[in-house]
């Protein structure tokens, strides 16, 4: 090994000497160059030699995270070099980039033992960062033995930051002799270090682990608890019956999330355990709760329902309602119970034109008589997604009729369902052998998609035995022309041993390209989302992903996201959109290299969705909670300004209206306001009401003729928070209430808020479905007598107002 790095060295230094001379650019030339090489994926030893001794310190920051992108031994050296650096910055990104490159050197490679040495040098650093970042290397890394540095550096330091650093990476490696280690941490008085060991132990999985995980649920900090309970998910079932059943009541929603996740897991796994009538009582509640910002937690309930096998009742109404989510969740939860009549209830939505109703109803398939069959032939549906919910719903049924089934699909004309059906086949190791997997990826050369070709390219890497045939197919593979097929056939081989360069990547960019996006990224930006549920405005972090960060805002200027919607939601986890397709397996036609750093994935983070290395797009994922696994393995977009709220009540398939993208501070946030609002609370909480309403003079003509009214008159009020008329109208309403005073013959107006897809409680707001916001119906005697809708016809809401009543009360009106 020394005898390797020695010589790399010595490459090294004569490269430098050759380009010592050479003048030194401008610290945002060089940091465009870097990019440069990064997006093309290209090690070229010396440019990057040169910029490793640059004077400014950002520039050998972003070489030291670029090396470890690179895949190429020789950057060990570089690494090596950077590591004594003076700036913490540089050692921290050295940190990321030694972890980062021994995972894609092959498991024997020498260099992986230099990497292993630099990564135990910088836990030892002087500077809390560095050794942060060391230890997410070395978790990263996975090195032999780097359980026991690990271990060794947490029984020395002080640092909570660190400590907490080195505790959530425990659980990435073999064995069980941290999970003592990291239970003593969960009496730390520092929650960040509770958290961090509760992160392990949860997602250990290991029975040792269930005495840790009983501390933590009984912990003060909610998010503790939380990532307690949902390790109920992994370790045996009932271990944690108890603390589950506490959960639900628990006064964070967060926590409540994780015990009807985690008590379904267990009914699921142990369908002997009952839930105690008290359990079953809330859960009829929780299932037939309507409110629409607890609707993420509403559908855990119903998966739990079913799961228990309960609130037959609540489940019905929620089938009944009007939000397909939701409904089709009940529709599966339903299934579940054998009710009679639910096996035809479950034919009829399978039959309907409507696709959610069709999902639901191939999700529900599996749950009632000859479900199979029903699969079996939901593979044949004219709709690609039906295709694609068929061949998830049949699991692990590895039956020969399902998989014959199954392989029919490797011809299907969709990309998706056939990598689909290659990652099913290969689940139940029924795939062909490489004789007929390398003529069926030869098929795939050229498709615009390259999802099933990924999928059989990783499918031939699994072929036991690995013959000569794989293994040549699979290095042709790596100069194919598609970035994606090429890194992932790079991949296969590193798995199997081969030593491979890198493919690099002919990214079309000149080097004026990436100094405009470098300035571009200079500036603060940021990504406005406005969803039917409301807005999300997104700081973007242009410092961890500059180019993927500008080619996001590029999309956003095309109107690309303009329509789309959210595909997946993850209660407690994550909502994710943004793709063409609507489920998950689309992009705008190209894709990006990822652009990696150590920003923390906490609640509101936003990421790039990926479906392995390098194959970034325009899907989007925001996090609901802290979710440090993703640290360092998915770009760091930005983080959630405001809408946090609005992402936990987003709903699969709601939409995208529209998307824009700016500089500079974000504009005002118009927050969403659900059911009866007090008129105090929109004073308090959105920005100009009271002004509004203070400024608006009221005609006294008209005012004097509503003073004349004999009867009482009720209000209702449909509106948006979000909405321009409503912020203005309603104020106006309130001013007029204020002017006529005690003359008034209108009660106090019921104020009902809703989104942008108009649905509203209707024992609220009993007066038909609401077009438009605001909607101001008066009533007498609780029957309509009329309403205002947006704006007022005359131009003013007095007057509107006394051409409403005129009839009731008989007035006669001036001719206008």
């Amino acid at each position: 090994m020394r005898h390797v790095l020695a010589c790399t060295l010595a490459v090294l230094g004569c490269v430098a000497a050759v380009v010592a001379a050479e003048p030194v650019p401008a610290p945002a030339e060089a940091k465009a160059q870097v990019l440069a090489l990064a997006d093309a994926r290209r090690f070229d030893p010396a440019p990057l030699a040169s910029l490793a001794r640059h004077p400014d310190a950002g520039v050998r920051e972003a070489v030291a995270r670029a090396v470890g992108e690179l895949a190429s031994p020789a950057g060990v050296a570089l690494l090596a070099q950077l590591a004594n650096d003076p700036e913490p910055g540089v050692r921290s990104a050295v940190a990321q980039g030694a972890g980062r490159l021994a995972s894609m050197l092959p498991e024997k490679a020498g260099e992986r033992e230099a990497l292993g040495k630099e990564l135990r040098h910088l836990l030892q650093d002087h500077t809390p960062d560095v050794r942060t970042a060391a230890a997410w290397g070395a978790g990263m890394a996975a090195l032999k033995g780097s359980d026991l540095w690990v271990l060794q550096r947490l029984s020395l330091e002080k640092a909570p930051a660190v400590q907490a650093a080195l505790l959530q990476e425990l659980w990435r490696f073999p064995g069980s002799l941290w999970i003592k280690r990291a239970t003593t941490f969960m009496a730390s008085r520092d929650a960040r270090v509770r958290l961090a060991a509760a992160w392990s132990l949860a997602r250990s999985g290991r029975a040792e682990a269930v005495a840790g995980l009983k501390q933590a649920a009984g912990d003060g900090d909610p998010v503790v608890r939380m990532v307690a309970l949902e390790g109920a998910r992994r370790v045996n079932p009932g271990a944690l019956w108890s603390e589950l059943l506490a959960g639900v009541t628990d006064a964070d929603g967060r926590v409540r999330m994780a015990a009807l996740q985690g008590l379904a897991a267990t009914l699921v796994k142990d369908p002997g355990r009952i839930l105690p009538p008290q359990g079953v009582e809330r859960l009829r509640a929780l299932v037939g709760d309507a409110d629409p910002d607890r609707v993420q937690g509403r559908v855990l309930a119903i998966r739990l329902a079913g799961a228990a096998r309960c609130c037959q009742e609540q489940l019905r109404a929620a089938m009944a309602g009007g939000e397909p989510w939701v409904a089709g969740e009940a529709l599966v939860a339903f299934a579940q119970l054998g009710e009679v009549g639910s096996d035809q209830t479950v034919r009829e939505w399978f039959a309907s034109k409507d696709l959610p109703r069709r999902l639901a109803a191939v999700n529900a398939f599996k749950h009632i008589n000859q479900g199979q069959r029903q699969l079996i032939a939901a593979l044949a549906d004219p709709q690609a997604e039906i295709r694609l919910a068929a061949l998830a719903s049949l699991g692990e049924d590895a039956s020969p009729t399902v998989t014959s089934a199954i392989k029919q699909r490797l011809e299907d004309q969709d990309p998706a369902v056939r990598a689909a059906a290659v990652e099913a086949l290969a689940g139940r190791n029924a795939l062909p052998g490489p004789g007929e997997l390398v003529p069926l990826l030869e098929r795939e050369h050229g498709t615009e998609v390259p999802d099933a070709a990924v999928a059989l390219v990783n499918s031939l890497a699994q072929s036991d035995p690995f013959t000569d045939e794989a293994k040549a197919a699979l290095e042709r593979l790596v100069a194919w022309p598609d970035p994606v097929v090429a890194r992932a056939a790079w991949g296969a081989l590193l798995k199997r041993g081969a030593v491979v360069p890198l493919p690099e990547v002919k990214a079309g960019r000149e080097a004026a390209y990436y100094r405009n996006v470098l300035e571009w990224a200079g500036k603060p930006r940021w990504l406005e989302v406005v969803t039917v549920r409301g807005t999300l405005q997104i700081a973007m972090d242009t410092a961890s992903a500059p180019l993927q960060c500008f080619r996001i805002a590029e999309l956003s200027e095309k109107k690309f996201f303009d329509n789309l919607t959210f595909h997946r939601v993850e209660p407690n986890f994550v909502v994710q959109g943004f793709d063409p397709r609507g489920d998950g397996w689309g992009g705008p036609g190209f894709v990006m290299r990822d652009e990696l750093t150590l920003a923390p994935y906490e609640a509101g983070s936003v990421g790039m969705a990926l479906s392995g290395p390098d194959t970034g797009g325009s899907q989007l994922f925001v996090t609901l909670t802290p979710r440090p696994h993703l640290v360092g393995r998915y770009p760091h977009i930005g983080t959630l300004a405001a809408g946090l709220e609005v992402c936990q009540r987003l709903r699969v398939g709601d939409r995208i209206l529209r998307t824009r993208v700016g500089e500079g501070p974000l504009p005002a946030y118009l927050p969403i306001r659900y059911g009866p609002i007090s008129a105090e609370r929109l004073d308090r909480e959105i920005a100009g009401w009271r002004e509004e309403r203070e400024s608006y003079k009221p005609q006294s003509k008209w005012l004097e003729m509503l003073r004349t009214a004999k009867l009482r008159y009720g209000l209702v009020v449909a509106m948006g928070t979000w909405c321009g008329d409503s912020r203005e109208q309603i104020p106006r309403l309130q001013a007029i209430l204020l002017a006529l005073g005690e003359h008034s013959a209108f009660d106090p107006p019921r104020l009902v808020g809703t989104d942008r897809s108009k649905s509203i409680d209707t024992k609220l707001y009993p007066y038909g479905a609401v077009e438009l916001v605001p909607t101001i119906v008066v009533t007498a005697g609780g029957s309509e007598v009329g309403r205002v809708v947006e704006s007022p016809k005359s131009g003013s809401i007095e007057e509107d107002l006394v051409h409403i009543l005129a009839p009731v009360e008989g007035w006669e009106l001036p001719n206008e």
